[in-house]
């Protein structure tokens, strides 16, 4: 019953093709950059709310409420997929959550980002995931710094202004889009509901992937079973 005037637009999902453009345009030998590619992977990949990842705050670090690098677990596969512990979440508050890092063989792969961002920046275990060396000391990638970064590279290709948001929503829709059965989908983002559905994106890609020239249908009724006519 909510009025249309009261809701949000739609907010356009961060693509594959755009995770490609900021692996392209990043520069992976900048501390900074790398830390943000890692970011962005991660909170795509993990469906994370960008508030779980990343301070409002360079010079302080929670973390209570933020991941450290300690909470970024050991491979779990042989592929090299990792979880990563969150400390505080929407949802669950302070008891936490764990997000999935799956192992990916293109631009897309958060592991390999997280990997090259840890090396570049070489982190202690008890620093913020997400921060980066600079000049003599580290300040931790915040929220703002995050967003503005990437908006700089995809505004030079005409790209819609996204919203930390987007990054969970363009998660949903990827693994979809690859054809992940949506209750997985469901659990590796924490949704509590099926309020994900409102979500979805590319439905115009999506439907036919799963409705389009369905095999005939055979009834179930059996000849001698017809009903009879009037």
């Amino acid at each position: 019953m909510t009025p249309e005037s009261s809701k949000w637009p739609l907010r356009p999902p961060v693509s594959w093709e755009m995770l490609q453009i900021l692996d392209k345009e990043l520069d992976h030998n900048d501390p900074e950059d790398c830390c943000v590619l890692a970011c962005a992977l991660v909170a795509t990949s993990g469906q994370a709310r960008l508030g779980e990842l990343l301070p409002t705050c360079a010079s302080r670090h929670n973390p209570s409420k933020h991941p450290s690098v300690s909470d970024l677990c050991p491979s779990s596969t042989a592929a090299g997929s990792r979880t990563l512990q969150l400390p505080t979440s929407k949802t669950t508050g302070r008891a936490g959550a764990t997000i999935f890092l799956c192992s990916q063989n293109d631009c897309s792969d958060p592991i390999s980002a997280l990997e090259t961002h840890l090396k570049a920046n070489n982190l202690p275990r008890h620093y913020p995931l997400f921060s980066h060396r600079l000049r003599d000391g580290y300040v931790a990638l915040t929220r703002r710094r995050f967003l503005k970064r990437c908006n700089e590279i995809w505004s030079t290709y005409n790209l819609p202004f996204i919203t930390g948001h987007c990054f969970r929503i363009g998660g949903t829709t990827i693994l979809l889009l690859h054809g992940v059965s949506p209750h997985i989908v469901k659990v590796m983002g924490r949704w509590s509901s099926d309020a994900f559905l409102r979500y979805w994106r590319s439905l115009e890609i999506l439907a036919p992937m799963h409705a389009e020239l369905l095999a005939p249908y055979v009834s179930r009724i059996l000849p001698h079973e017809k009903t009879p006519s009037r």
